[in-house]
């Protein structure tokens, strides 16, 4: 009787081991459901389903021959290049689309964007004709003023007159310093008018 109770308590240790070995070396737990689909891989809602087929590989839960020449379902350009090639001028996006460059949002490259300044042309950003009478170069193209007398505001985008903004700079610092010295003499004079009744 020792004997039985001594191989039944060994048994139930042996399958214990055994379950918890098993579940720690395959990462699988025994409580998943069967793959439904041709093979599953990395599908961690399902237990482990390789393709009947060696050759194959398992892409999106689809067994496919990557290199055969053939594009089957489930091959794009990201999962299986050798099948799927993208056109020239276009270029796989990571979600295995080709996508045509040399346009505004994909430029050179996928998501090379150009500014609201800027056209692709040529798959190479270039910047947009100046649409103000003037433009310093840092965003459109540089356009200068046609007259070697004017100069181009930055602020405002147009031309004004070289001389005619010095001299109204120098008019109005004219102006400031007169306008300063009236003020001088008219307190100066209030001070004058404030000290003569003590003359009398």
């Amino acid at each position: 009787m020792v004997v039985v109770k001594t191989y039944l308590i060994m048994l139930i240790l042996l399958i214990i081991s055994f379950f918890m070995l098993g579940c720690k070396t395959t990462g699988y737990s025994i409580l998943k459901p069967s793959c439904p689909y041709a093979c599953c891989v990395e599908d961690l809602d399902y237990n482990v389903k390789v393709c009947a087929d060696s050759s194959a590989n398992c892409v999106n839960n689809q067994c496919v021959k990557c290199g055969n020449g053939l594009v089957e379902s489930g091959e794009n350009c990201r999962t299986c290049p050798a099948d799927v090639q993208c056109k020239q001028n276009q270029a796989c996006s990571d979600q295995g689309e080709c996508i045509g460059l040399g346009t505004d949002i994909n430029c050179r490259f996928i998501n090379d964007r150009c500014e609201y300044y800027e056209s692709c042309i040529n798959f190479e950003r270039v910047k947009k004709a100046c649409p103000y009478e003037c433009c310093d170069g840092s965003t459109y193209a540089l356009k200068s003023c046609k007259s070697s007398f004017d100069k181009c505001d930055m602020e405002q985008k147009r031309c004004i007159n070289k001389i005619t903004d010095s001299v109204g700079s120098i008019a109005g610092g004219v102006k400031d310093s007169a306008d300063k010295a009236i003020a001088g003499i008219t307190n100066n004079l209030d001070d004058v008018v404030k000290f003569i009744p003590f003359l009398n």
